[in-house]
């Protein structure tokens, strides 16, 4: 289901651009692709640290747990505007998009299928690949939480908080339009 409203977001938002001033669109569809790797990266990073201690001895490390929580914690808002997190710069291209698309033509879609389509899918493939290899992480390691101590099982409760959060900020960026 994730991985239909990730290209649901990602078609909107590309499907928007096309039709601005080369250059700017250019920089947006670059920018989109950038998020979407940058998302996957980041999905890649929070499976790598948390399977790191169910792969030595099938146990949650609540060291790994923490690392994991603090890359997950990108996709949540920041406080700092100086210093947007993944979730602000993929809610901004989202904005971007957005203001764009009123002044687009149904040629101009047609045209960004046929120009955009394969890198986009592609993109968004490794995305919902990564995606599956976490969530398959995540049930051995919510067999694992069930032996833990309180400490690694609050910590473990609290990445997957994160997790949802950031979730949920996509679901919602899905949605809008």
């Amino acid at each position: 289901m994730l991985k239909y409203r990730v290209i649901g977001l990602f078609a909107l938002l590309l499907t928007g651009i096309v039709g601005c001033g080369g250059d700017d669109r250019e920089k947006l569809i670059g920018n989109v692709l950038s998020g979407i790797d940058l998302t996957t990266s980041s999905l890649r990073t929070i499976n790598g640290k948390l399977k790191a201690g169910l792969d030595k001895d099938n146990q949650l490390d609540i060291q790994d747990v923490i690392a994991a929580q603090e890359e997950a914690k990108r996709f949540r808002p920041s406080l700092d505007p100086n210093r947007p997190s993944l979730g602000d710069q993929i809610a901004g291209l989202r904005e971007s998009a957005d203001r764009l698309s009123d002044s687009i033509t149904e040629a101009d879609r047609k045209q960004f299928a046929e120009s955009y389509r394969a890198k986009v899918l592609s993109a968004v493939q490794e995305l919902d690949k990564e995606n599956r290899q976490l969530e398959a992480t995540i049930a051995r390691a919510d067999q694992a939480a069930l032996t833990a101590n309180a400490e690694t099982k609050a910590q473990y409760a609290e990445l997957k908080k994160l997790l949802d959060q950031g979730r949920e900020t996509f679901v919602l960026l899905t949605r809008q339009r």
